[in-house]
């Protein structure tokens, strides 16, 4: 644990990381006497109400480790793909709502989309269309601002279609030269859920953090139905038993926008199979690390069709 002060109230469990985190929520809602049993839409699932936790330091010796080329990402048994981690991340950058690019990487999006082109759970769309830009400008010209939040779920939303974004908003507190992240879910499922969407809310964090010219702070997510299918609960038994296993692969990402936009026509090359330029593209730190998780992808994907 390090010296980054506690954010979230004395009650909510802390993490030194994301794969201390995963681990022990997983143990929550598998063994805590406060998990409610129900079955929406006839699906047994384990749920707790109005819960939080938080990542003390996101970047400490968890998710992001330094050092692993293949970013081989793991945490105990949990299998993540980092190939979808690389592909939804450059998704969410690009600020597109078309279901196309992510569908690439997982069909479950085909099946979100109500007009057969968009969704609404395209959480780049509501961040990274000048929203991101007016995040960093709030904060540099009133660093104790509590407005730096982006509300992700939008009034309509819930009121009709099968796309309801999870996620209700991200606030980002500047403090004392740390920028925290407060992620607030109406829903989310921890097995496929939390293993997505907090290493891009870190992502997120990370990089308005370093444009204001300061370290990442505290994580704290907070969920209104925090659960698990039934169906999964032999497998997330596995992931706690399986070992003390470290999330590992992941340098901390640096905004820089010659290299996201470098890396955003990589991936759109490299999933559409069109060839690069002779020049090719030249990329650096972090965004050289997503390319080459892109490049083993897609490589093996078409090595098995």
């Amino acid at each position: 644990m390090g010296t980054v002060p506690r954010v979230a109230e004395e009650g909510a469990v802390r993490y030194d990381n994301f794969s201390a985190a995963y681990r022990g929520e997983l143990r929550r809602l598998l063994d805590s006497s406060d998990t409610l049993t129900t079955s929406p839409r006839g699906e047994r699932t384990r749920e707790l109400l109005a819960t939080r936790f938080e990542i003390a330091e996101p970047y400490y010796g968890g998710m992001y480790s330094r050092g692993h080329a293949d970013l081989d990402l793991h945490c105990s048994g949990r299998k993540w793909s980092a190939g979808y981690l690389a592909g939804e991340l450059c998704w969410y950058l690009s600020g597109s709502d078309l279901v196309a690019p992510i569908s690439a990487y997982s069909k479950f999006w085909n099946g979100m989309s109500e007009d057969g082109l968009t969704v609404k759970s395209a959480y780049g769309a509501r961040l990274f269309r000048g929203q991101f830009d007016a995040l960093e400008g709030l904060l540099k010209s009133d660093a104790a601002s509590r407005r730096a939040v982006i509300t992700l779920l939008h009034h309509d939303d819930w009121i009709h279609g099968k796309d309801v974004p999870c996620t209700i908003s991200l606030q980002f507190l500047l403090r004392e030269n740390l920028l925290h992240l407060v992620a607030t879910m109406r829903s989310n499922d921890v097995w496929l859920g939390t293993a997505y969407d907090v290493p891009a809310f870190l992502a997120f964090q990370s990089l308005l953090a370093s444009r204001l010219g300061v370290a990442a702070g505290s994580y704290v997510h907070q969920a209104g139905s925090f659960h698990l299918y039934e169906k999964d609960a032999g497998r997330a038994e596995e992931t706690i038993s399986g070992g003390d296993g470290e999330c590992r692969g992941w340098s901390e990402p640096r905004w820089d926008a010659r290299n996201i936009d470098d890396l955003l026509f990589y991936e759109h090359c490299v999933r559409t199979d069109v060839a690069l330029p002779g020049a090719g593209v030249r990329l650096s730190g972090f965004w050289a690390d997503v390319a080459g998780v892109l490049t083993k992808h897609w490589a093996e994907k078409r090595a098995a069709r």
